[in-house]
């Protein structure tokens, strides 16, 4: 009994030290929606560029789930966090240090465009590495559990980018706050350095025809028909955070509700509280009935529900807007549970490359940024306002895409755990 409670002691504090990169790297995600004035005001950066700098983060991010979950099958967690961690860190330095050359506006898009694309590249690993974490050390009855968590933990990261980076700001300076962001990063690399480790009794490292077992993982997850259904449905569920939230919701509620910069902030912030309260009970919501598809059913409904309501009809009362961005947020955090779905449908040895290509489904939703902000420029009053129809033609695609994935989801076939081991 002793043996059994500090086996899972350590394999919870393996998870958090996982966790705690993720969101790490969400904070470094959301980061542009808090500097979207200061690159236009400060460095004469447009709309369209600003969409593309952030979107470079996606280009990275969303190919590498291809074949990042294959890797962390061949070699393991602590190799992969640490190459990862290291990676966002040097991403985080070029975007820190690339002020240097302020009078040089192309220098400064060109260079923080490349430090956002190696953010994407080193936080591409993050999410996979949680959930192999997972699967190695605790029981399969946690993963929901896990899962669940990790995304509400991780929208701590983009809570903080949105509401603490500001204050941090006010009191330093932007470029003050992108070195104590590398110094945070330097942290957790240390602590991670220090106590991460792979689970021996369940993984061996492959070191023989390494390509050739990367390639057949993928092929074979690529082949199943659910990862595709599940990863469609994940993307839907997830455009609200990373097309709205992340980047335009700010502005959106500035221009277009009239409600002032530090509220609007806020009430996008809500959204990730929203997934904070609602992914830890999906997570034992789903580990209790063992019903995944009619729960993304009804909150895929709900959330076209909540995001039309928003877009269509805005309200100047912060309120209001508030609690409808908590309602979405709330609706949308039941995607967690596709990678339940992705869990129970793909062998044990090829987990990480399951959850990978749906991970990489669901980001393909970030591809979307650069359409969106060139409709923006197009209905643009000015370069400072937005037109509340140019916000609606651009966002419409997120309430059509829920309504879809509330279709699709009936194609979803239920599978209970067989086992409540470490594996399957």
């Amino acid at each position: 009994m002793i043996h059994f409670y500090k086996k899972h002691t350590l394999g919870f504090l393996m998870v958090a030290l996982a966790i705690a990169f993720y969101t790490y790297e969400y904070f470094l995600r959301v980061v542009p929606s808090v500097m979207i004035d200061f690159y236009k005001n400060e460095h004469g950066l447009s709309d369209a560029k600003i969409s593309i700098l952030a979107t470079a983060y996606f280009l990275a991010y969303t190919p590498l789930q291809l074949i990042v979950g294959a890797i962390a099958d061949i070699f393991g967690v602590r190799k992969l966090l640490l190459f990862s961690i290291f990676i966002c860190i040097l991403g985080s330095l070029l975007n820190a240090s690339c002020f240097e050359f302020s009078e040089n506006e192309n220098a400064v898009y060109y260079i923080s465009t490349v430090g956002r694309f190696l953010i994407g590249f080193g936080s591409a690993f993050a999410f996979v590495a949680v959930l192999k974490t997972a699967r190695e050390w605790l029981p399969n009855r946690y993963f929901p559990i896990v899962s669940g968590m990790t995304t509400s933990v991780g929208m701590l990261g983009a809570i903080s980018a949105q509401t603490l980076l500001p204050l941090m700001i006010v009191y330093s300076g932007y470029i003050n706050a992108l070195w104590v962001m590398l110094l945070a990063g330097i942290l957790l690399y240390l602590v991670t350095y220090r106590h991460i480790a792979d689970n021996q009794e369940h993984f061996q490292a492959v070191k023989d025809h390494q390509i050739r077992e990367l390639f057949k993982a993928l092929f074979y997850v690529i082949s199943i028909p659910q990862i595709w259904v599940t990863g469609f449905i994940g993307a839907a569920m997830f455009m609200p955070t990373v097309i709205f939230s992340d980047l335009w919701a700010p502005k959106f509620f500035e221009d277009v509700n009239h409600i002032v910069h530090p509220v609007s902030g806020v009430i996008s912030s809500l959204l990730y509280w929203g997934w904070i309260a609602g992914s830890p009970f999906v997570g034992l919501l789903s580990s209790y009935m063992g019903k995944n598809r009619i729960i993304l059913q009804c909150s895929s409904l709900l959330a076209a529900i909540a995001i039309f309501s928003i877009i269509y009809f805005p309200t100047s009362d912060p309120i209001i807007a508030g609690m409808m961005m908590f309602l979405l947020g709330l609706f949308c955090s039941s995607q967690v549970l596709v990678f339940a779905v992705a869990n129970d449908n793909v062998p044990e040895r090829y987990l990480a490359t399951g959850v990978a290509v749906t991970n990489m489904l669901v980001m393909c939703s970030g591809f979307l940024l650069p359409y969106i902000g060139s409709l923006l420029e197009q209905y643009a009053y000015n370069q400072a306002i937005f037109n509340a129809d140019g916000f609606r033609q651009a966002l419409m695609v997120m309430p059509a895409s829920l309504f879809l994935a509330f279709l699709i989801s009936f194609l979803l076939k239920e599978k209970s755990a067989e086992d409540d081991g470490q594996y399957k």
